[in-house]
Parts: structure tokens; sequence; C-alpha cells
């Protein structure tokens, strides 16, 4: 079947380091190298890759902020007013990582990962993807109203929305994701939504969730 993929399948391939013992990354990474089938992003994800890749210098410059001078709290430029609270405090957890660390040593290795990062998405788009479908604008309000009462973060309803919308022109395909907002129970329970049943939706393949 083909495969249409969530944000973080797409980040996680560009994280992945056969250095790093990370198991989550390394699924997602070994999920897209062995490729099957047509992979299928919609224009939503690709904004929020953008976005992603935006927030991690941002991220990089707090911790390194912190680093320079104790005294200064990550998350109080007026920079970092972007970041989500997950993103302050991973920037935080990362503060800790490097705190005895140099800095100038810590800018190169923060600078080579995020070189890292686009140089692998890029081959991503340019080699693995086949299809972008979805313009933002033309996901249905509707659907993301509906999945929105069962999935509060927006941007995941966003992105199931369109995965909903492509699947009624297609065959079956497989929506992926490593996302714990799309567990399994609860995904079949947003198809059995008396206004979703009209619907026919993708198969769910949640790496996060697999052994």
């Amino acid at each position: 079947m083909d495969s249409f993929f969530d944000t973080n399948i797409i980040i996680k391939y560009g994280s992945y380091s056969p250095l790093i013992e990370n198991k989550l990354d390394k699924k997602c990474y070994e999920y897209i190298i062995h490729k099957k089938e047509k992979f299928i992003v919609c224009l939503y994800v690709l904004d929020e890759i953008k976005s992603v890749l935006k927030k991690r210098a941002i991220i990089h410059r707090e911790t390194l902020s912190k680093m320079r001078n104790r005294e200064y709290n990550i998350g109080e430029s007026e920079v970092s007013k972007s970041l989500s609270k997950e993103d302050i405090a991973y920037s935080k957890k990362l503060y800790e990582s490097f705190k005895e660390a140099d800095a100038e040593q810590a800018s190169k290795i923060f600078a080579e990962e995020r070189n890292n990062l686009d140089i692998k998405i890029a081959l991503f788009l340019k080699t693995k993807m086949d299809e972008r479908v979805i313009p933002v604008e033309d996901i249905d309000k509707n659907i993301v109203s509906i999945i929105n009462e069962f999935i509060k973060k927006y941007s995941d309803c966003l992105v199931l929305a369109s995965a909903i919308q492509e699947q009624q022109k297609r065959e079956i395909f497989i929506f992926v994701t490593a996302d714990n907002h799309f567990d399994p129970n609860g995904y079949d329970f947003i198809k059995t939504e008396p206004r979703m049943k009209k619907y026919k939706f993708p198969e769910l393949k949640n790496l996060l969730f697999e052994s």
C-alpha cells in the first residue's frame, strides 16, 4: 500500500544517526529507506517541516544563550516566542546535557546537526516523496472540527483531515505516524463517530506503538 506521512516521521528520519541510540528515529528511518509503493505528503506537512527547521535553530540559540550566561532564562527572548512549551522544555533538556561543555564547540555541533537534518530532508523530498496533495486552504474544515473534538493538537487535526480527504480518491493507503495523539484505540474511536462513518479511513501505522 501507499504511505501518507505525518510530519514527525520525516523529521525523525532526518534526525536519525547510527551513532546515537534512538529506537524511534531508527524505525522511522528504516521505514523510509525500505521504500514500498508511493510516498504521499500533504502541503500542510511541508509547511510544518519548514517550521520545525526554523524552530530547531531558535532552540539551539536559546540553549547557547543559557550556556553563555547562566542567569539567562530560556524562552525570554523575543525570537523564542514562537516556541511551544514542548520546544522550551527540549531546549532546557539540551542545556542540561551540554551545560558543562564549551559553548562554541556546542554551537558547532548544533550547526552540524541542523545542516545534516536539512540535507536529509531535502533528499527525502527530492528522491523519496512521490506526491504532494491537498493545499492547506482546501483542507475540509468540517472534518478538522470533528477531529478536534477528540484530538486537541490542531496541527494533528489538519494532517489527519488531509489524509482522510485524500483517502476518498484512491485505494486504501497507510497513514504513517509516530505521535501519541494518534493512538490506535483513539483512532478507531474517531472512525465510529456517526459524523465520520461516511468517510473511508486510511489504515493507521503508528511506529510509536510498535515494538
